[in-house]
């Protein structure tokens, strides 16, 4: 097989060989990726029926996306193979990492959530896996973890297993109702599961016989080995854990993957409680075991049970000790409650830095007990209130609590503490430490907590670094810290911009002000700030490159950011989710796991469940809610969104952001009066908060209020800080008016008083596209790619590329796309399959039918988001129409349909596929039922207008000219936008052309032509749109 080409697959080597059949690594020749190719077993091909069923659940799998499995990208057959194409995963199969090395709990415990999340993933869409084993799960060398085979072992039961030869090895993890031949559920994968925790913990299954049959009557009738017998040192809480996953009744197990991740999750923060009811061994056991036995021998049990009750105790109070948990809370500043120095908030910080490196103590970051205090209902946002600190502590799952006070007397400090038990409020310690270095004294401090936790003291240990060491030394750099955090909640990033950098300016290398600097500058760049993403990825780059994190946990934040704001989001998913499975808490990870399924795999569903959980662990979250509702307005669910803006404006009527999410879900309805009056009400809260503006500047625009606007604009623009904002709406009401060149001018003025604004460089480059001067134009995006170069190749290419279109330069369009290309990286499936799908519309622009087939037909073939999916099927639909191949184009209909089916409530799929049926009822010359379609269509981001160049040539052939005009006029309008505006306004010249041809209007319509064939005087004659505009001119 090696070197064989197999469909579009050249086999490269082999991989592996199991019962269902032989995996080879191989090369997708149309996509130059690697993939794992596994050949089903003839055993099982021979029967037509089993494979069907296998092919079906198989299919079922490939919808699954999640980052801890392994994505299959087809099911196919070629001559007498029958194969599934797979993600090929660089790295080790669990068995063979167990067989290497012995995993600490740590490890343990890491692997197995991110498993379980996979599993559970599949579980949530009704898929069972039915073959959990070490040998099917992948731990990359980045220690990602990826489940495989899901879908392949649906008719793996009883009676197959002699079949399909399956080793005694894989047996051993099936369940006794798996090898009984009864019906399986979820509860089978965990108790397979367990099967693989035994393994990790002991180094062997528990029931392995000399051969098949003793293994199969082990797993229905024994019971396994003790675990503490095999492994002495084993987690007495994970041992009670994996013998609930394997007990022999599916009732008395886990009964979901999500009560047994609580579980797992609370064992690795250290809060786990031993709440498990063991069922009775003597009840448990099936019947045809030979009870007598079994009681005759029960005082020996019992006494070997009352020893290893003597070690579960033992060794529990060894896991507590190692696995504890600390809430630093309150330190009351007693002269000045106040605080006006953040005295207290910075003593709380500089005590979390000192402990949280230590590997036997979980210490809960500030951010998280200030969150849990905001779900309690508390308005304080700077200190923690005493009388919520236990409940916080509480909530958070901390095992002890620290408390305290400072005292301010000359140039001395005098610092109390008390270390107290959260559970019952005793106190374990208490401390004083008087000085004038609070630095010195903190680490005085932490080390006596250290030791009143009884936790490891050494030189190794990091608490043996000084705390000045480990964050800022300067108390001032903390206070603008503090100031900036302040302005950061209330998204007020300008001005948290300028305290974060004040921060720096004292202290260059503090990481926690770079790093939320750099989400302030990231945040800010889409409100025309004068900060940029690439300021953002200068920050998060230093923070990495200086190796200036405390912890894992910052390093992963960072490291997530920056894949980001690089539009790396399967990069930024991978590593979010990591984090996650360690800090299920951590509300930033939760945020930027849903940005990267918003916007990398377009998974709408995931991406809200994220934001939702990061709203949930911090109810001000307020970037996680602004991506909350622009879900709502993605989906036009504007009432749910009204109902929950109000909610939040009844809860804090003084909170700005609820009357913003209000009026974005009312333009949404297309209320713009009350949605103006809605931000009106904003305005009296906040007068500084650019996205209010830019919500104003649409809703003027849609109520055609263009001298109310600029009036508007101008009498704000002397008082308020939003200059460039208001600037821009000035602009925009210009071109409203149709008075571009007043336009150009202001933006040319906003651009010299935000000259480091890639958007006013942006909006003065569309404006000059409007005047229709295109080398002013691209000059301007000649300075976005000059100054901005990560911008340029992430979006500036794409928004160059309306300019070429525009002008007809399909091929230099085509070199902009593969820059594009050559930029991304493998994993960017969706981004590529968008570049593609644009490569194939402009190769059919250009005539280039077979070019146009291989693009969209890439995309097709790929594992891409639905959207990109009805993008290649309407691309695909508008050139087959060419060829009047109604058959496929009519399947074509189908198969979008069965997408949007599965995707009710997604409005802009629902466009999609009408646009799609438009594009069969055009072909066919059916123009009612084109019609039809086309006024069904919703005009989500201007789509709708792409249409009325070919609903125009409906009604030209209909001869109805008045409503063709009706529509061409419309295509004329500036405020499109400009990747729609690109292809229909030069085509609209094209369109009056005909119309005046055939009413006669002969200088009229030489006329048309002449101005279609001047904007297209630097395209490519060959393409059949300027060679019918030229031969229809010279006709004339």
């Amino acid at each position: 097989m090696i070197g064989k080409t197999i469909s579009h697959y050249k086999i490269l080597s082999k991989i592996g060989e199991g019962g269902r059949g032989v995996v080879y690594k191989a090369e997708d020749i149309d996509l130059k990726r690697t993939v794992a190719l596994k050949f089903i077993s003839p055993h099982l091909a021979d029967n037509a029926e089993d494979l069907e069923g296998l092919y079906q659940e198989a299919r079922s799998a490939s919808q699954l996306n999640h980052p801890n499995i392994t994505t299959i990208y087809e099911i196919a057959h070629s001559g007498k193979y029958n194969f599934i194409a797979m993600e090929y995963i660089a790295g080790e199969t669990l068995k063979s990492k167990i067989q290497r090395e012995v995993l600490s709990l740590k490890e343990i415990v890491h692997i197995s959530i991110a498993t379980l999340n996979g599993i559970k993933a599949a579980h949530d869409n009704n898929i069972i896996h039915r073959d959990i084993k070490t040998e099917n799960i992948m731990v990359t060398e980045s220690g990602l973890v990826k489940v495989m085979d899901f879908g392949l072992a649906k008719n793996l039961d009883r009676e197959n297993i002699t079949k399909v030869s399956k080793t005694l090895g894989t047996i051993a993890y099936m369940s006794p109702e798996q090898v009984e031949g009864s019906k399986v559920d979820q509860r089978s994968d965990i108790y397979s599961f367990g099967i693989v925790l035994y393994e990790l913990l002991t180094g062997r299954l528990p029931f392995v016989g000399e051969h098949e049959a003793s293994t199969l009557y082990s797993i229905v009738n024994e019971l396994p080995p003790d675990i503490e017998t095999i492994n002495p040192n084993a987690n007495p809480n994970l041992i009670a854990i994996i013998e609930k996953t394997i007990e022999k009744s599916p009732d008395n197990r886990y009964q979901n993957v999500s009560e047994l991740l609580d579980d797992l999750n609370e064992l690795k923060g250290g809060t786990f409680k031993r709440r498990i009811n063991k069922i009775s061994w003597l009840s448990a056991l099936p019947k045809r075991i030979n009870r007598a036995w079994f009681v005759g021998g029960f005082i020996i049990i019992l006494f070997i049970a009352f020893a290893s009750l003597i070690q579960l105790v033992r060794g529990g109070m060894e896991s507590v000790r190692n696995i504890n948990s600390l809430a630093v809370l309150n330190f009351d500043n007693i002269q000045e409650p106040g605080d006006p120095n953040r005295l207290g908030q910075i003593l709380q910080e500089l005590i979390i830095a000192d402990l949280s490196e230590i590997s036997d103590l979980k210490v809960f970051s500030s951010q998280r007990l200030f969150d849990i205090q905001k779900q309690l209902g508390s308005d304080n946002r700077n200190s923690i209130d005493p009388s919520l600190a236990t409940d916080i502590a509480l909530e958070a799952g901390a095992k002890t609590m620290l408390t305290g006070n400072v005292i301010q007397t000359g140039n001395n400090l005098i610092l109390t503490s008390q270390l107290i038990t959260t559970s019952d409020g005793s106190i374990i310690k208490s401390h004083q430490v008087e000085g004038n270095d609070i630095y010195a004294m903190v680490d005085e401090l932490t080390t006596q907590i250290q030791l009143d936790m009884q936790l490891p003291v050494g030189k190794d240990e990091p608490i043996d670094v000084a705390v000045a060491d480990k964050t800022t030394s300067s108390m001032n750099a903390f206070q603008y810290y503090f100031i900036g955090i302040d302005y950061f909640n209330d998204s007020h990033f300008d001005e948290a911009i300028i305290e974060f950098n004040n921060a720096i300016d004292i202290d260059s290398t503090f990481s926690s002000a770079y790093y939320k600097l750099a989400l302030a500058q990231w945040w800010s760049q889409s409100e025309m700030y004068n900060e940029t993403i690439e300021n953002a990825q200068k920050s998060l780059s230093k923070i990495l490159n200086g190796s200036w994190y405390r912890t894992t946990k910052e390093k992963l934040l960072a490291q997530g950011a920056l894949e980001l704001t690089k539009y790396n989001y399967s990069e930024a998913e991978n590593i979010y989710q990591q984090l996650i499975d360690f800090l299920s808490d951590e509300k930033e990870a939760w945020y930027g796991l849903g940005e990267a399924f918003f916007h990398g795999s377009q998974d709408i569903d995931k991406a809200s469940a994220a934001f939702e959980r990061a709203v949930e662990l911090d109810p001000e979250f307020t970037i996680a809610y602004r991506h909350i509702f622009d879900i709502y307005s993605y989906r036009k669910a504007y009432d749910s969104g009204i109902i929950r803006a109000t909610q939040l404006i009844e809860r804090n009527s003084d909170n700005v952001w609820g009357y913003i999410f209000l009026g974005q879900m009312l333009i949404g309805k297309e209320d713009y009066t009350q949605a103006k009056k809605t931000f009106a009400e904003a305005l009296q809260i906040d007068q500084n908060l650019k996205i209010i503006f830019q919500y104003l500047t649409y809703i003027y625009i849609e109520l055609k209020q263009f001298d109310e606007g600029i009036t508007f604009a101008n009498t704000l623009i002397e008082s308020n800080n939003n200059r460039p904002q208001l600037y821009h709406l000035i602009a925009q009401m210009y071109i409203g008016k149709n008075e571009i060149q007043r336009a150009i001018q202001t933006y040319e003025t906003v651009l010299r008083e935000a000259p480091n604004s890639y958007q006013n460089l942006l909006n003065l480059a569309h404006t000059y596209q409007l005047n229709g001067d295109y080398d002013q134009a691209i000059a301007q995006f000649r300075k976005v790619e000059l100054d901005f170069p990560e911008f340029w190749k992430s979006k500036g290419i794409i928004l160059l590329s309306s300019i070429y279109i525009e002008q007809g330069r399909y091929k230099d369009v085509i070199n902009l796309l593969e820059e594009g290309l050559s930029y991304l990286k493998e994993s960017d499936l969706n981004t590529k399959a968008d570049l593609l799908n644009n490569w194939a519309f402009l190769s059919y622009l250009l005539g280039d039918y077979n070019t146009a087939n291989i693009k969209v037909n890439q995309v097709l073939s790929n594992s891409v988001s639905v959207h990109n999916q009805l993008i290649g099927y309407l691309v695909k639909g508008v050139i087959l129409s060419e060829s009047n191949n109604f058959n496929e184009l009519f399947d074509i209909t189908q198969v979008a349909q069965d997408s949007v089916n599965r995707h009710p409530d997604e409005t802009f799929y629902n466009i999609l596929n009408s646009a799609i049926r438009f594009n069969y009822y055009f072909a066919k010359k059916d123009y009612n039922s084109a019609i039809a379609e086309f006024d069904s269509m919703e005009n989500e981001d201007d789509f709708k207008y792409r249409y009325n160049y070919y609903v125009a040539l409906v009604h030209i052939e209909l001869k109805d000219y008045p409503k063709a005009m009706e529509l061409i006029n419309a295509m004329r309008k500036p405020l499109i936008s400009s990747g729609v505006r690109s292809f229909i306004y030069p085509r609209s010249f094209y369109l009056e052309g005909l119309v005046n041809e055939a009413l006669g209007n002969i200088e009229s319509a030489k006329q048309n032509y002449r101005t279609l064939l001047g904007i297209w005087q630097d395209g490519d004659k060959e393409a059949p749109d300027y060679q019918n505009a030229l031969l229809r001119y010279n006709s004339l």
